[in-house]
């Protein structure tokens, strides 16, 4: 059988038009069950030429005899590259099989993009594993200093009670210091009747003057605690602020990572297809 069969010598008149609707790394060829007839090849290496005869393995002579279409794809152990084929039965007008058509495409550069997609993909789970247990953990941060600003919010809040209570104490010591000036003068009038009541004015207006500056390194103290509590509360509510907007930028590269995510795992697919 050879080329001078009209079914035959068509499908070689399609041929050429056929390896460029397929694109490179193809290839096409036309037996007639025991010799290739017929091999065109774009850029793939493919350990055949035109008048050698079918291997018993090969898919040609497998599909001439059972006058069934087959599809395949080899491994990269049989030409050195992964390879798809489609053998299809010739059959002249009686029904006969007069010969085999096949076509075939690299898979490698597939492989390639398959394998890429493969290692891209477990690097972005791998990358957002790290960032969501990062991400937790700046949550964590969050919660802990909105915790620590509400108790120095609390500590401000008792420093503010006992400045009313100060100003309170500093009053009656006022007062007092006021009361026993009054009882001197008045003891003073009252000569010795009231030198004892004199003595009892003088330790009233001790009690006064030692109350006030009492009162007055408490208010020291609560002013300088007070300073240090407004400098941590600024202090943490920065950190605070800084966690935040670190918490919000972690959710947008989580979301940008989903994104690739997902196109890793749709090249994945579509290579797999191939």
């Amino acid at each position: 059988m050879d080329l001078e069969n009209e079914v035959l010598k068509s499908l070689d008149t399609l041929l050429p038009y056929l390896i460029v609707t397929m694109g490179s790394d193809t290839c096409f060829a036309i037996t007639d069950g025991e010799k290739f007839l017929r091999l065109i090849v774009n850029d793939i290496p493919i350990p055949a030429k035109e008048g050698d005869n079918v291997p018993k393995e090969d898919t040609n002579y497998r599909v001439f005899k059972s006058g069934k279409m087959i599809i395949e794809i080899l491994p990269k152990e049989v030409f050195g590259f992964s390879f798809r084929s489609i053998v299809f039965p010739i059959k002249d007008v009686d029904g006969k099989v007069i010969g085999t058509l096949a076509m075939g495409k690299s898979l490698d550069k597939q492989v390639k993009i398959l394998e890429v997609s493969e290692v891209l993909a477990g690097s972005l789970l791998q990358i957002s594993t790290t960032i969501g247990q990062i991400s937790f953990g700046i949550q964590d941060v969050v919660v802990s200093s909105s915790e620590i600003l509400s108790h120095v919010a609390l500590v401000n809040e008792e420093n503010t009670k006992a400045d009313e209570i100060l100003k309170f104490i500093k009053t009656i010591a006022n007062q007092t210091n006021l009361l026993g000036l009054n009882a001197a003068i008045e003891a003073a009038r009252a000569g010795d009747v009231g030198r004892g009541f004199s003595v009892v004015a003088n330790e009233i207006r001790k009690l006064s003057t030692t109350s006030k500056e009492s009162i007055d390194k408490i208010n020291e103290f609560l002013d300088k605690t007070k300073n240090s509590i407004s400098s941590i509360h600024q202090q943490v509510k920065n950190v605070h602020d800084v966690f935040q907007e670190q918490a919000a930028g972690m959710e947008e590269i989580t979301a940008s990572l989903q994104e690739l995510s997902a196109t890793a795992e749709y090249l994945r697919q579509i290579s797999s297809n191939f």
